[in-house]
């Protein structure tokens, strides 16, 4: 009889653990998500990123912002900046997000290169595009060359 009680309770705890896992995947279903475009850029325009260390963190953000549940149009990081096009949950600040998004930027650069200090590595000025829009290559340059002027 304990054994039947016990069999019993680990079945009933699997079906709340699933009825949890599935009310969750409902709610993430549930979020809206809006566009925005994020622009920031190397700090030192004089020493970009490596391919190697823009390539580790095109991999690695975009794995973080697939589990954030952001919905990824374009990511592109060249040696000079970060560009991203992403549909985001509503309820997220901006401000927030793109200082957030630096630091993991960031942090995973200097994973791939030990030598670069995520303190220093980007640029404190950055754009916000709400609603999001796709950046073509000589409007990108253009705010390059106007967060460079400083």
């Amino acid at each position: 009889l304990l054994e039947e009680q016990a069999t019993r309770a680990e079945e009933v705890a699997h079906e709340s653990q699933e009825i949890l896992i599935n009310e969750q995947a409902d709610d993430d279903e549930d979020v809206e998500l809006v566009p925005y475009t994020y622009l920031w850029l190397v700090r030192d325009g004089d020493n970009p990123l490596t391919d190697f260390v823009a390539d580790e963190i095109v991999t690695e953000l975009d794995l973080e912002l697939y589990d954030m549940g952001w919905r990824v149009d374009q990511l592109k990081i060249t040696g000079d900046y970060v560009y991203l096009l992403a549909n985001v949950p509503v309820n997220e600040s901006a401000q927030e997000l793109v200082l957030d998004l630096k630091q993991i930027a960031a942090e995973m650069a200097q994973k791939a290169d030990n030598t670069l200090n995520p303190d220093t590595l980007w640029a404190d000025s950055y754009a916000v595009l709400s609603p999001g829009r796709e950046m073509d290559t000589e409007e990108i340059q253009r705010y390059i060359d106007f967060g460079r002027q400083n």
